[in-house]
């Protein structure tokens, strides 16, 4: 009885953590471009399974010359680690001399395998843009994340934007 009156008391006085950041305007991006990489992305079978050895590396690095032929700033810009055989990790030198804490963006190339083929309404590699959708594994888990991430570091880049720590 006295756990719940603690927790009781603990849920009515908890306040977020969480930092107020003023909002931003929004900047002009070319929509058309930016969907037409993640639909190149779509089409590229970065299928990873539970063994590792069942891993299409042509695939995996024909994927990662597609990003860096698309995101030619962010490569050149950006410092790059390979680990795992095919997981980049890019590395944003921030310009601060204070000791900020880094940024963490966070996003996967690999989609699990598409099974039961007939039943999808377009082919899972396929990358089409039918009723205003993209179609195809990866759109929503999570290639569009990782595409978003890099267009916007490559936007950044072009407009000479440096950040004042590290991400």
């Amino acid at each position: 009885f006295f756990l719940f009156g603690v927790m009781t008391w603990n849920m009515k006085n908890f306040t977020s953590k969480q930092i107020d950041i003023p909002s931003i305007s929004l900047f002009p991006i070319d929509n058309n471009a930016s969907i037409d990489h993640l639909v190149e992305a779509i089409t590229y079978k970065t299928v990873s399974n539970d063994e590792s050895g069942n891993i299409d590396a042509i695939t995996f690095l024909s994927f990662h010359k597609f990003l860096r032929r698309t995101y030619p700033l962010t490569f050149n810009e950006l410092s790059e680690r390979i680990f795992s055989s095919y997981s980049i990790l890019l590395k944003w030198e921030g310009s601060s001399e204070l000791n900020k804490n880094p940024i963490l963006l966070m996003a996967h190339m690999d989609v699990v395998p598409a099974d039961e083929v007939e039943k999808w309404d377009e082919e899972p590699f396929s990358g089409i843009v039918k009723d205003n959708f993209i179609w195809g594994r990866g759109t929503l888990d999570d290639k569009s994340s990782l595409i978003s991430i890099l267009e916007s570091l490559e936007y950044l880049i072009s407009i000479g934007f440096k950040p004042n720590r590290d991400i």
